[in-house]
C-alpha cells in the first residue's frame, strides 16, 4: 500500500506524565478499552516529555508477526512501544487516507501463551485501536513503526 501522502518518518512527542488511559482519551480514537489498558500494555518508563523519530517498515507479502519481529531484530529496528504508538496515531489520524499500523514493541502475554498487540486502523470513515494476535498473518497493507537502534 504505497501512498503519496504517507510520510517516510514522523517525529512525535510523548508526554509520560500522562497515564495510558489519559493518552488514549486524548486521541479521541475509539479503543477496545476493556483490553487496551495499562495492565495488558504497560506504558514504558520515562520522565517528562520525550521526542522520537519514527520510521515505517512495510512488507510486500502477508507475514506472521513472529517473522516480522525476527526481521526487525536482525535489521536493528526497534518496534515502537505503546506510548510512542499512541503519539504516532495522533499524527496519522490527520492523514486523509486509509491506514493500518501495528505496535509490535509492547506485547500482551495473554493466558495460554497467546501474545497480542495493539493496531490502529483508519478506514476513512472511522479510526480505532484493535487487538491482534502476534502469531497471525498480517496483510501487506500494514505498516510497522520502528525506531532505529
Amino acid at each position: 500500500m504505497e501512498s503519496v501522502n504517507f510520510p517516510q518518518s514522523v517525529v512525535v512527542q510523548v508526554d509520560y506524565s500522562m497515564s495510558l488511559k489519559e493518552m488514549l482519551y486524548a486521541t479521541g480514537i475509539e479503543a477496545m478499552m476493556g483490553y487496551v489498558n495499562a495492565v495488558h500494555f504497560p506504558l514504558e518508563k520515562h520522565a517528562g516529555i520525550d521526542e522520537f523519530k519514527i520510521k515505517f517498515r512495510e512488507y510486500n507479502t502477508a507475514m506472521s508477526g513472529e517473522a516480522i519481529l525476527q526481521e526487525m531484530q536482525k535489521s536493528k529496528k526497534t518496534p515502537v512501544k505503546i506510548g510512542q504508538f499512541i503519539a504516532l496515531c495522533m499524527v496519522l489520524i490527520k492523514l486523509d487516507e486509509p491506514i493500518k499500523v501495528a505496535c509490535l514493541g509492547t506485547i500482551w502475554h495473554h493466558e495460554g501463551g497467546i501474545r497480542a498487540v495493539v493496531s490502529f486502523i483508519n478506514d476513512g470513515s472511522r479510526s480505532q485501536f484493535v487487538i491482534r494476535w502476534v502469531n497471525e498473518y498480517w496483510d501487506s497493507d500494514y505498516r510497522f513503526p520502528y525506531i532505529e537502534a
